[in-house]
């Protein structure tokens, strides 16, 4: 059977390579302070297309998109066998890290799905958390591709769901309080050590210096 790469979109909606470098330019203010080029787009995608509420963190944001495309990317050009080799958190194969990726993105996304349409988010132990990832790890490679996909893509949409109040409001999750606006940043930070923990050619270099001050200043200065 051949590798079992992440899916694309045809007919009338983006490829996903699109879709991804799509999000990855989206913001959130008024169309007069957009670029020609970017307005045409909005144009061109019609009223039912989403955006970002003018309060979002457009910067975060952008970076977290940025970093999704890149991981995307990454895990696009490994093989399913390939999936099976150590990465660069110790003891821990490249399936863990896309595991990782995929169930935090289900998480935040439902949490901030939660909050959107004032329900209770879902609940989950550190040691259900540690489960889960294991159970993950072991996943059929098209499975674990498309619990990337896929949760990365629900994530996104749930940000550009978001209203302008909703940014700066917190919920409990496990016993821990989070706000939307500060977790885009601690998603961004994710999703780029990841790309790098995949040990497929990622290098600092090509993360940008808003994200590595946050997760290895000491690497600033490497280009």
């Amino acid at each position: 059977m051949g590798d079992a790469r992440i899916p694309t979109v045809s007919g009338t909606h983006l490829s996903h390579d699109a879709l991804v470098a799509e999000q990855a330019e989206g913001s959130s203010y008024e169309l007069r302070s957009l670029a020609p080029d970017q307005i045409e787009l909005r144009n061109r995608l019609g009223a039912g297309a989403r955006y970002d509420s003018d309060r979002a963190p457009r910067e975060a944001l952008t970076l977290a998109r940025r970093g999704t495309a890149y991981f995307l990317r990454k895990l696009q050009e490994l093989s399913d066998a390939e999936l099976d080799d150590e990465s660069a958190i110790p003891g821990r194969s490249r399936r863990y890290v896309v595991a990782e990726v995929g169930y935090q993105a289900r998480w935040m996304a439902e949490a901030v799905e939660a909050v959107r349409v004032q329900s209770t988010a879902p609940q989950i132990s550190e040691a259900g958390h540690r489960a889960q990832l294991e159970r993950g790890e072991s996943l059929p490679s098209r499975a674990l591709r498309y619990l990337a996909w896929h949760a990365t893509t629900h994530l996104n949409v749930e940000w550009r769901d978001l209203g302008d109040d909703d940014w700066d409001r917190e919920i409990e999750v496990s016993g821990r309080t989070m706000n939307f606006r500060d977790s885009v940043w601690g998603r961004a930070e994710l999703i780029w050590q990841r790309a790098i923990d995949l040990r497929n050619g990622g290098l600092w270099r090509d993360v940008p210096p808003e994200v590595r001050t946050r997760i290895a200043p000491e690497l600033l200065h490497e280009r």
